[in-house]
């Protein structure tokens, strides 16, 4: 890898991120972005001088980069670490960071919460997975930092994009010399155990054996089975693809990985469809 980027607005599940990004960035000899977005609401404008504001905001934002900066170098010797405040939405900055640098993956935390408050507010984490061209790699607020000697990959059967995001995974697999677990919820009326889509993934992470388990669904959704996968298998990270869908899905539908990123306890790498990630 060549570049990871932190997005962090310093709350303490962030600054977990930046951590789990920091000693990932160098076991993988990659260079770390600290990330910080400085923003406000339209009724925010209406009330203050923008420019005073911003400014102000701005500030803030450095001071408190400066001691984050200070603390991970301070706790991860040779550490290799740039920081960027940089005024915009979180999104657009990323899109802007990703398309004119070699991003490797982007990191963000997300914080375990509620049903209500997650179909109402939703989390930078969900909104950034699958908008990028590279895979990004969510935190859940109590995750600590441990060597990826087991990956879980949850596939669907549909065609697995086999740009960045496999061939990060790819050296993720080599550095920790993890093994590769994959893992598809049968949830067709007439389900068949196939594994075909995950042929070039086979490959490209040159798994000559790969271990395969299909379960069934039954009454359960599927964030329901893969968060249970997870607390009995125990793996160090879960993989999933997110899907490009329509405009009235991603309005009223549900996605798996939405509800699982709430839900897990472990690192989900999300590969996205979205310029062949």
């Amino acid at each position: 890898m060549k570049t990871i980027i932190a997005a962090t607005d310093f709350s303490p599940e962030s600054k977990n991120a930046a951590r789990y990004a920091a000693q990932l960035a160098i076991a993988t000899n990659s260079k770390l972005i600290l990330l910080h977005t400085t923003q406000f609401s339209v009724i925010d404008n209406a009330l203050l001088n923008v420019k005073e504001t911003m400014n102000k905001m701005t500030q803030e934002g450095n001071s408190r980069m400066n001691e984050l900066e200070s603390a991970l170098k301070a706790k991860f010797e040779g550490l290799k670490l740039q920081k960027s405040v940089r005024e915009g939405f979180t999104l657009d900055v990323l899109k802007e960071l990703v398309s004119t640098n070699k991003v490797s993956m982007v990191v963000l935390s997300i914080r375990n919460t509620d049903n209500l408050y997650e179909a109402i507010f939703g989390s930078t984490a969900i909104t950034v997975s699958g908008s990028l061209k590279c895979p990004v790699l969510i935190i859940p607020e109590k995750a600590r930092f441990r060597e990826l000697k087991k990956i879980a990959f949850a596939f669907d059967q549909k065609n697995i994009p086999t740009g960045t995001g496999l061939h990060v995974l790819s050296e993720l697999k080599k550095t920790y010399d993890a093994n590769m677990r994959y893992v598809n919820v049968l949830n067709s009326i007439i389900p068949q155990e196939d594994d075909s889509s995950l042929k070039p993934v086979y490959r490209i992470l040159n798994d000559n054996e790969p271990r395969t388990q299909f379960l069934m669904q039954g009454t359960r959704s599927v964030p329901e089975i893969l968060t249970e996968y997870v607390r009995n298998h125990k793996p160090n990270m879960l993989v999933m693809v997110s899907r490009k869908r329509s405009l009235f899905w991603k309005i009223f539908g549900t996605r798996n990985t939405k509800q699982i990123a709430f839900n897990t306890t472990v690192p989900l790498l999300v590969l996205s469809e979205t310029g062949n990630n």
